[in-house]
């Protein structure tokens, strides 16, 4: 996608020759705040939240959006997503302490995670969570012991659909048979469990849930596993456990991003082939197809009647991450060096890569853009590298962008999933975080410093020793 073709996204436009978002000039951003410079957009969270909520309830569905804190764990990124009344899915006693300091109510948070320690348990039973997702029969147990009658656990069991593995695709790897996640209907395990929930007056089968992989483009794999858990629902009803929840977990791709088939990673790290931009993007159109399938399968649930009494359609819970808030922040990048040795591609090197900001730059594509020269066309084809002298650190290979030269910025899109969970020292300090919200701009997390990175160092401790003063820059 060249420069131009991003200004037709919804927020980005070409003013000056530089490339703005929601009005503010990325180029600007990147001389107040120093780079490399996460810039999350909270408009776009918002707006990503909506589309979900509104595409299910559309549908006649009541759904609720629990958002993954380990896809974005920055307290303001979380509080936003909160404030517009969405909840939230945590999977560490780090995450659920986060979730609390921020003051979410226990109503609005999911308990999940294929291995929950007892500590972990203990915790998530205390704040009385919607639900808690279990994993395994040892799980089952050892919230039994921490239920009290006056206080019953309400829980979710983890199913897994046992979807057919499809070739040189990990999308779907949690969701398949050789998936250590989950229960597997019909096995002894799956049986123990539904006999302890019979006769356990402290825990309470609120729900059923399965997570069956991530980046997935195709509604196919959810039809699949919405026909496992109803079919598993009405077993349920009829043995006399009364679920109302069905959690499907999340998984959605980012229509702009496009993961990497197995084929295409090898191409990538073995022979340096560009792999090809995703297709235009047609938004919502996956979300409609999966919330129209939920709809047509609740209304025959409805149909059925257990013991005289009509089913009435389940409560449906979607854990979106990716999805959600992929698109709603990007990275700058400054070019440091061109190398240019007659061969097409030409290098760039860049402040940042893959090997300090994640390693998700390897196995997906990302649209980059040349920021302050966004109304000229590409010139020349880059492969655009990090600062390390690791041969996978790599940002984006076969990249047609105008002629670059040292101090100009990239904007590397749709890195608002994963990317700070991911981030580490390996080559620096990890970055600084602002965000838009209308108008202002705010720093959000500070570029990590010396002291930060070797704080924990018991014989060390993070002592003050002469440092580069590359490391004292002040933010904003």
């Amino acid at each position: 996608m060249s420069a131009r073709a991003a200004t037709l996204r919804s927020g980005f436009r070409v003013e000056s020759g530089g490339l703005t978002w929601e009005g503010h000039g990325l180029d600007a951003l990147a001389r107040r705040f120093g780079t490399p410079l996460y810039v999350v957009n909270r408009h776009s969270l918002i707006e990503g939240h909506g589309r979900f909520t509104r595409t299910f309830q559309e549908q006649g569905l009541d759904a609720q959006v629990f958002f993954p804190v380990k896809t974005n764990p920055v307290p303001d990124v979380v509080a936003s997503l909160v404030a517009e009344g969405a909840g939230v899915e945590v999977s560490s006693r780090l995450e659920l302490r986060l979730v609390r300091d921020l003051g979410v109510p226990g109503s609005r948070i999911t308990i999940c995670g294929t291995v929950k320690s007892g500590r972990f348990l203990k915790e998530a039973v205390a704040c009385r969570p919607a639900l808690i997702v279990v994993e395994s029969v040892s799980e089952l147990k050892q919230l039994e012991q921490l239920a009290r009658r006056d206080s019953p656990i309400h829980i979710a069991l983890r199913l897994n659909p046992g979807l057919r593995s499809r070739r040189l695709d990990l999308t779907v790897s949690m969701g398949t048979e050789s998936s250590p996640a989950g229960f597997r209907p019909e096995s002894s395990d799956w049986n123990e469990a539904l006999e302890m929930l019979l006769s356990s007056p402290g825990l309470i089968l609120r729900g059923l849930h399965c997570h069956i992989g991530t980046g997935i483009s195709s509604g196919s794999p959810y039809r699949e596993a919405v026909d496992a858990l109803l079919r598993h629902w009405v077993e349920l009803w009829r043995s006399g456990l009364r679920p109302t929840v069905l959690d499907i977990g999340g998984g959605f791709h980012t229509p702009s991003v496009r993961t990497l088939g197995l084929w295409e990673a090898a191409r990538l790290l073995g022979w340096g082939k560009a792999p090809a931009p995703p297709a235009t993007p047609v938004g919502g159109r996956l979300l409609l197809e999966v919330a129209a399938y939920c709809r047509e399968q609740f209304d025959r649930l409805a149909r059925l009647e257990i013991e005289g009494r009509c089913l009435e359609p389940p409560r449906l819970f979607l854990e979106p991450g990716r999805s959600l808030c992929g698109s709603a922040q990007l990275l700058l990048l400054s070019v440091e060096r061109v190398v240019d040795r007659g061969r097409r591609p030409a290098f760039v090197l860049c402040d940042g890569g893959a090997m300090n900001l994640s390693l998700l730059l390897l196995s997906e594509y990302h649209d980059i853009l040349a920021v302050g020269k966004a109304d000229r066309v590409p010139a020349r084809t880059y492969d655009i590298l990090g600062s390390t002298p690791a041969s996978l650190d790599i940002v984006g290979p076969g990249r047609e962008l105008p002629e670059l030269a040292p101090s100009d910025v990239l904007a590397v899109l749709d890195v608002g999933a994963y990317f700070t969970s991911l981030g580490n020292t390996f080559g620096g300090p990890r970055p600084a975080i602002v965000m838009l919200d209308g108008g202002d701009v705010r720093l959000i997390r500070r570029r990590e410093t010396y002291e930060d990175v070797f704080a924990r160092d018991v014989s060390f401790g993070g002592r003050s020793v002469a440092e580069p003063s590359a490391y004292r820059r002040e933010e904003g």
